[in-house]
Parts: structure tokens; sequence; C-alpha cells
């Protein structure tokens, strides 16, 4: 399967190249390898897979490509703050070009040291948000508790597994574009 995996920023891409590297790796790939990137599988051995399933535009032109809407967009102060029933998981969200924009907002959480085989992340919570140039704004996304969750095949029920997460945010899946902090948690 190494022929899936390109160490190349994927978010990056215009929506033509993906469309033209996704048929191509399409065409060359097994029905196994297949299945297995559609299950978001590809993170869990540290690659990136040179298309990920989806479109996912980065806010930094590269390559001379200019794209509208999507300004040059700075994340931080990202927290997380455990409710009843959800992780309320909050960042400050800055437009630092001339012009105002939207972005998506991703929310991803992992379970490094999880009893069960995982996804290394997997996106739990988004929202789009418009942003004036030079200007700031909070986005709190929640991310229930139930969402987490694995199916434990022995207890035949779904488990909360305590311990350490990590939440990951940012405009794309991509690892290096990603503001990351870990949150414990302790079931009573």
């Amino acid at each position: 399967m190494s022929h899936m995996f390109h160490k190349e920023n994927t978010c990056s891409m215009t929506r033509e190249e993906i469309k033209q590297t996704a048929s191509n790796l399409l065409k060359r790939m097994t029905l196994k390898e297949k299945v297995w990137m559609l299950n978001g599988n590809w993170d869990m051995i540290g690659n990136q897979l040179k298309y990920k399933n989806g479109y996912n535009p980065v806010p930094i032109a590269t390559n001379g490509v200019k794209r509208l809407g999507v300004p040059p967009i700075k994340f931080s102060d990202l927290h997380v703050i455990r409710k009843e029933d959800h992780l309320e998981v909050s960042v400050k969200v800055t437009n630092t070009g001339t012009r105002d924009g939207a972005q998506v907002v991703q929310v991803y959480v992992g379970k490094p040291d999880s009893k069960v085989e995982r996804q290394k992340k997997l996106l739990k919570g988004f929202e789009k948000v418009f942003i004036p140039a030079g200007q700031s704004t909070q986005v709190t996304i929640p991310v229930l508790l139930d969402d987490l969750r694995y199916y434990d095949v022995e207890k035949h029920s779904w488990v909360l597994e305590e311990g350490e997460y990590q939440m990951l945010v940012g405009a794309c899946s991509a690892e290096e574009n990603l503001q990351k902090t870990n949150v414990n948690l302790k079931i009573s």
C-alpha cells in the first residue's frame, strides 16, 4: 500500500489537482486498500494520503494559486472544558489577511493510548465562520462524550475510555496545521 501515501501537504491542492490525483490513485488501488483508506486508517500508520476523503482548502495560497474567500487564518488559545455530557472545544480564529473571508474550523479527536485499535484522529465537529479582515473570533464547538465511545464486543455495549484524549483543531486534517491539546477524562 506504500503507493497510496505521499509526504506533500494535501491541503494546498486545487480542486482539479485533487480530482486528478484521486482518479489516478483509485485506479491503482485494490479493494482492500480503498476500504482501508475510506475508513481513515492511513493516519494510524503515521502517513499522509496524497488525496484525503474530501476537499479541505487551506487558508494560505501556495504555488501561486489564489483561493477566493479563504483568507490567511491563525488559530490560537485552544482550550477544552468538560461539561456533563460533552467537551467544549474553544479556539481563537484570526483572519490575518486584508480581505474578509470564511473558514471551516474542524475538531479532531484521538486516543493514543486506547485499549482497542482506533484511527489516529477522527473528525468530531466543525463550524463555518465568517471573519472580517484583521479581526478575530472565538469559536466553540461541542464534542459529545458519546461520540468518543467504542463498541466493546465482549461487553456488548458502548464504552467510554478513561484517560488522555488528544484534541486537534484547525482548517484541515493535515497534522502540521493543527493546534493540539490533551484532556484527561475521568469516568464517574
